[in-house]
C-alpha cells in the first residue's frame, strides 16, 4: 500500500519516517511526528513533533515497540484491563 492511499480513519497516526511523505490531518487524527528533519508531514498539517524519539538510534526497534504498546492498548480497551 502506498503512504498517500493510508485510510483516514485513525484515532492517531504516528510516523517514523524522515522524508516528507504524509498529507493532511488524516480525519482529525492526532498526528504524532517521531522522525528526525524535516519530518514526515509534506503540508502545514498541525503535528505533535518529538524528532528523534528513539527512531534515530533503533528505528525498526522503535517500531515494534510502538505497535507493540498500540496493540496491548487495543486489547486492553476491547477486552477491558487484566
Amino acid at each position: 500500500m502506498e503512504l498517500t492511499a493510508i485510510p483516514r480513519r485513525f484515532d492517531a497516526v504516528v510516523n517514523t519516517i524522515p522524508p516528507p511523505v504524509l498529507a493532511g490531518d488524516y480525519g482529525g487524527a492526532l498526528c504524532l511526528d517521531l522522525a528526525s528533519a524535516p519530518g514526515g508531514w509534506a503540508d502545514g498539517t498541525a503535528v505533535l513533533k518529538a524528532p528523534g524519539l528513539p527512531g534515530l538510534y533503533a528505528p525498526r526497534a522503535a517500531a515494534d515497540v510502538m505497535a507493540e504498546a498500540v496493540y496491548r492498548i487495543m486489547e486492553e480497551e476491547t477486552h477491558g484491563k487484566p
